[in-house]
């Protein structure tokens, strides 16, 4: 018995290194499989208008990301594009989509801009098979909501307020009255000169009109 536990024991330690290492290397390897796994790929993205929405909520909140790499924006207005670039100077900037989707291959892009042009925008980016986050309404038209339910491509519209500071705190006090059936609320803007506004030759609404709207999911 002595010596079976002998030749035992020598199996054993001609073994159990090799198997060590092999149990070292499965968990080197899992771990490096695990750290490609769960690298975030760059998303190539462009911001299409770069007005008060485009530039203050979704640049802002974009530029920053470890995800996300805005290769591209695009503006009419020159004067925006160059104040842009001063500020940014290493982003692309371009006066037409047109221009833009020639130069760049997008994940997605980001529309802000007044709403009759949505659906020439989407047009555009829907051709090169670009996906789309845009800015509210759906549609200026159940014709033109019909048309965006055939383009190919997804469609997101924005909840952008939902993020907002004093929507995630009113969100976090809601605990403290248990379920609330109904939140009246009320949220103003005063635009300065709105005949020079571009939402005055558009029927937009009143900004309380759309509250439920852009806090829905708050």
């Amino acid at each position: 018995m002595s010596q079976f536990w002998q030749s035992l024991q020598g199996l054993r330690s001609r073994i159990l290194p090799f198997a060590q290492r092999t149990l070292i290397f499965r968990r080197v390897s899992s771990f490096k499989l695990l750290l490609i796994s769960e690298q975030k790929r760059d998303y190539n993205v462009a911001l299409i208008g770069l007005g008060w929405r485009g530039y203050r909520t979704h640049f802002l909140s974009l530029v920053d990301s470890p995800s996300v790499s805005v290769v591209a924006v695009c503006d009419t207005d020159q004067n925006t594009l160059q104040s842009f670039s001063a500020q940014h100077p290493t982003i692309h900037t371009y006066s037409s989509i047109t221009q833009l989707l020639q130069h760049h291959t997008l994940d997605f892009a980001v529309l802000s801009v007044p709403h009759a042009f949505h659906l020439d925008c989407v047009v555009a980016l829907s051709e090169k098979g670009v996906p789309i986050l845009k800015e509210k309404p759906v549609a200026e038209s159940c014709d033109e909501y019909s048309q965006m339910r055939n383009f190919s491509v997804p469609i997101g519209i924005t909840f952008q307020k939902r993020f907002e500071p004093q929507f995630l705190h009113l969100k976090s006090l809601l605990p403290l009255i248990g379920d609330a059936t109904a939140i009246q609320a009320s949220l103003t803007l005063n635009i300065t000169h709105l005949d020079e506004n571009w939402r005055a030759d558009t029927g937009v609404g009143v900004t309380v009109c759309n509250l439920h709207y852009e806090a829905s999911g708050a």
